[in-house]
């Protein structure tokens, strides 16, 4: 309430009811009645009356003794005044204050401790299938500073293994492959067959139903098993005969070898060389959600929260 012992009670005003009574400075005209007054600005008693025609209905008014309305200080913006963007910025954050919070918590959480990602391709089929939404642990690996690639505290490395989401420079895009070779490790494949430091891998025959690439691309499925690890890898039919033998090679310091278990249909260290260790930004290890695009996005109940590995 603004002039103390001129005040009787107080309503809610409607723009049915006339406010031209309400006493404001003559120059000046109420244009939002959301919006509180400007440091240094009061209503003065012995102004000129000037029309209110925007009052916003609700908008609590002040009857005083003598019978006039006047605005309630912190509901009306009055004109003659222009707000800088630094007000203009300081009003947004103030009247939005949780939500931001809120959405930058949630960035932070998304850039530096854990994400989802999309996966639009089929190069890690059958472990990860088209339309695959894949858990990102964006901290198995490192603490970065968030929004950056810049590493603040390494707690691993990748192992032999793993499922890596990695922002390739070289490849101009997000990729997700396995890890086949770290620093020191020499690898090959003959005819298909992966060889890893001397020892070749093993594989026994797979079956592997609801991939919908199989009807146009028959592919033979196998599980590869070297040393203590196994997975599912994929071969196209259409692929057997052609040669795709690669290495060896041996692995530098701070880069590793990746391909894809698609192993017929990745593009991956055989086309793009080694992977530095810097572009890893964490580990997959599991299916969120998975949509099928082929089926007009219905999703895949047997898909949601499988493991990877």
């Amino acid at each position: 309430m603004i002039g103390k012992g001129r005040r009787e009670s107080a309503a809610f005003f409607s723009p049915d009811v006339s406010v031209h009574r309400a006493v404001l400075p003559s120059n000046r005209t109420i244009i939002d009645a959301s919006e509180p007054l400007f440091p240094g600005e009061t209503l003065r008693k012995d102004a000129d009356p000037t029309p209110c025609p925007r009052v916003l209905r609700g908008s609590p008014l002040a009857r005083l003794a003598d019978g006039t309305f006047i605005p309630r200080q912190g509901h009306l913006r009055l004109t003659g005044e222009r707000r800088t963007p630094m007000q203009w910025l300081a009003t947004l954050f103030r009247r939005n204050k949780g939500f931001i919070v809120f959405m930058l918590g949630m960035l932070v959480f998304r850039s530096a401790v854990a994400d989802w990602n999309v996966v639009p391709t089929g190069s890690m089929q059958p472990t990860i299938r088209i339309g695959d939404r894949i858990l990102v642990d964006k901290a198995a690996y490192d603490i970065r500073l968030p929004f950056t690639h810049l590493s603040l505290w390494r707690l691993a490395n990748p192992g032999r293994g793993d499922i890596v989401v990695l922002d390739s420079a070289v490849a101009g895009e997000r990729l997700v492959k396995r890890v086949i070779g770290i620093p020191g490790d020499t690898v090959a494949l003959r005819h298909n067959q992966l060889y890893v430091n001397g020892q070749y891998a093993s594989y026994r025959p797979a079956r592997v139903e609801g991939i919908r690439d199989d009807r146009e691309d028959p592919a033979l499925y196998a599980t590869e098993t070297i040393g203590p690890l196994h997975h599912a890898v994929r071969w196209s039919l259409a692929a057997q005969g052609h040669s795709s033998d690669f290495g060896p090679v041996t692995v530098p310091a701070g880069q590793y070898l990746l391909l894809g278990d698609n192993r017929d249909n990745s593009a991956d260290s055989r086309y793009f060389g080694f992977f530095p260790r810097t572009e890893i930004t964490g580990r997959a290890t599991r299916v969120v959600a998975s949509l099928d695009p082929g089926d007009h996005y219905l999703p895949r109940s047997d898909r949601w929260g499988v493991a990877l590995q």
